[in-house]
């Protein structure tokens, strides 16, 4: 029996502009994650070079973050916070580079994933790392034995290229942290209008806006010797709005442009344009439908671009 559901068109605003940046400021103290990686990492690697099989790479990476979330529906605040976490992965290849447990379809085993303490206390880092290590271990080396006996039993592969590429260490550390530099309360008061102003239009079935800003110290920490550390921030800004089509022909496909503090996305018979602080979403007239709404946002978040609405309404692409 045939169907006919209505497909769903969406259009999706994702920014990285308009907030505040991150700003750095010196570490005075010794980067207690990064040392306690180290330790931990030197103590794996002696007490499994004894194993059988025993690994010959073991890295440790781990991201310290800070993030605030926002999360408007329909001209109110549903979520808003401000959180930090703490996430790790242990890598390890057990064999050799050339044949090793990530090899074929188990690229699985290579890794494990759990989140540390947010405390600077070198033993509970260290112990989650032993624990997270001893499990990664326990999966690498039992898909190694398995990859070696599909390997012998099976017909001779046309690729023969390594598991794994070695190369020479690096160093690169970072002293600055990263934090979040955002106005909690402003952007709240700005969601509110945003996500308001999608309910003046009854095509619009559903919608969101969403704000997320997080600054990121990422860690490295290899058995070749290499230790890395880099500072890094984001912010992300979502103005998402579902409405239907009354045909199963319709289709749509999303172009995302970002220079600076200009957007353009254009979805389909959607266009919508941001620029000197105003966005402007227009339903080109497909079937009956044909309507338009305006939100301004306000100018000081904005960078004044040069202003080139008709060049993008009359290209073919959107031009920035």
């Amino acid at each position: 029996m045939n169907r006919r559901f209505l497909r769903p068109a969406v259009f999706l605003l994702a920014v990285s502009l308009a907030v505040p940046p991150a700003y750095f400021t010196s570490a005075s103290q010794p980067d207690v994650l990064l040392t306690s990686m180290q330790r931990e990492l030197q103590r794996a690697t002696a007490a499994l070079a004894k194993a059988n099989p025993a690994p010959y790479y073991i890295s440790y990476t781990a991201a310290d973050i800070n993030a605030t979330v926002i999360y408007g529906i329909s001209g109110s605040i549903a979520i808003s916070n401000s959180i930090q976490r703490r996430q790790a992965d242990v890598i390890m290849r057990v064999g050799s580079a050339a044949l090793d447990n990530t090899h074929s379809k188990s690229r699985a085993s290579g890794i494990l994933s759990s989140t540390l303490p947010l405390s600077d206390n070198p033993d509970a880092i260290g112990r989650v790392l032993w624990q997270l290590t001893d499990r990664e271990y326990e999966q690498a080396a039992a898909a190694f034995l398995k990859v070696k006996t599909n390997t012998a039993v099976q017909s001779e592969e046309e690729d023969k290229s390594p598991d794994f590429s070695e190369e020479p260490a690096k160093n690169h550390l970072n002293d600055a942290s990263a934090k979040v530099s955002l106005d909690q309360k402003a952007w709240e008061n700005r969601i509110r209008t945003v996500s308001g102003a999608f309910l003046k239009y009854p095509e619009i079935y559903s919608s969101v806006v969403y704000l997320q800003v997080s600054a990121t110290r990422s860690y490295l920490a290899t058995s070749e010797g290499t230790a890395l550390v880099h500072p890094s921030e984001i912010s992300r800004l979502v103005i998402q709005g579902e409405t239907r089509a009354d045909d199963d022909d319709f289709e749509f496909a999303a172009i995302i442009w970002v220079n600076e503090s200009r957007v353009v996305l254009v979805i389909g018979p959607l266009l919508i344009e941001r620029a000197v602080g105003n966005m402007r979403v227009e339903f080109a007239n497909h079937g009956k439908r044909n309507s338009k709404f305006e939100v301004r946002i306000p100018k000081q978040t904005l960078e004044n671009p040069n202003d080139r609405k008709e060049e993008n309404r009359n290209a073919g692409d959107p031009v920035v």
